[in-house]
């Protein structure tokens, strides 16, 4: 895919104001055999919201610091990596920014049983990665926040999708 430099503007207009929001392709980022991480960002008037296709992150909002006088300065307000490859590169152990699953939380052991129907005694163990010590967190460690989910983008957002089998 490489690197794109598709944008679009859309002006909201209100009796008070006019407001530009534009949304942008940024460079993509390119990984062996897994493909590519897309990025975009997202503006409105003085707010910045930069997405990544890895773990469908938001990884960064730009907010304006309005205590500051001149020049003004920007506060990130979101806890990342400094750039999606650093996130991959260092597997997103920490779960910032992104998107968590399977499972948004902590199952202990890592495992579960799981009765096959009401009407059967059967039961059957799951085995999962232990990632969190003996538990299993957030999907383990090839989850939801390590796969690089399919990006669309049109003038009005960015669409992150992810099939999951």
């Amino acid at each position: 895919v490489g690197s794109a430099s598709a944008w679009s503007t859309t002006t909201l207009t209100t009796m008070k104001a006019s407001y530009t929001t534009t949304i942008s392709e940024l460079p993509s980022i390119d990984i062996p055999s897994q493909g590519s991480i897309r990025q975009f960002q997202l503006s409105h008037n003085d707010v910045t919201v930069k997405l990544s296709s890895l773990g469908a992150s938001i990884t960064s909002i730009l907010l304006p610091d309005y205590s500051e006088s001149a020049p003004r300065s920007f506060d990130d307000v979101v806890l990342s990596y400094k750039s999606p490859k650093e996130q991959h590169q260092h597997k997103n152990t920490h779960f910032f920014s992104a998107i968590v699953g399977r499972v948004a939380n902590r199952i202990k052991d890592g495992k579960f049983l799981l009765q096959q129907d009401e009407s059967s005694e059967e039961k059957t163990t799951y085995n999962l990665d232990r990632n969190d010590g003996v538990n299993h967190l957030h999907g383990g460690y090839d989850g939801f926040s390590h796969k690089i989910w399919e990006a669309d983008m049109d003038q009005n957002h960015v669409k992150f999708t992810l099939t999951s089998a």
